[in-house]
């Protein structure tokens, strides 16, 4: 069975990368301001800046029904509007 709270909108959602092959982005903290089919836009909460995160190979934990979650980049890759076609509940 899938986890419902991948149907869940992520933009305003507080983010932190768990782990990324790119060293510099693994424990960064901040909140997603747009969300693409590749990428988040996330403002870093350390510094108030915004980045480009790609979603490929990167594992976030996201607070979604109001506990942590872990969600991992390559299984929400596609557009955000057809994540409720894509993502089935079985």
């Amino acid at each position: 069975m899938r986890d419902t709270a991948l149907l869940k909108e992520f933009t305003g959602k507080e983010i932190r990368i768990t782990f990324s092959a790119d060293q510099k982005l693994c424990n960064l903290k901040g909140t997603i301001v747009s969300e693409t089919r590749n990428v988040f836009k996330v403002l870093l909460h350390h510094n108030r800046k915004i980045i480009t995160v790609p979603k490929k190979g990167i594992v976030f934990e996201m607070r979604l029904d109001k506990e942590p979650k872990e969600i991992k980049g390559n299984e929400i890759t596609f557009d955000p509007v057809m994540r409720t076609k894509r993502i089935r509940v079985k």
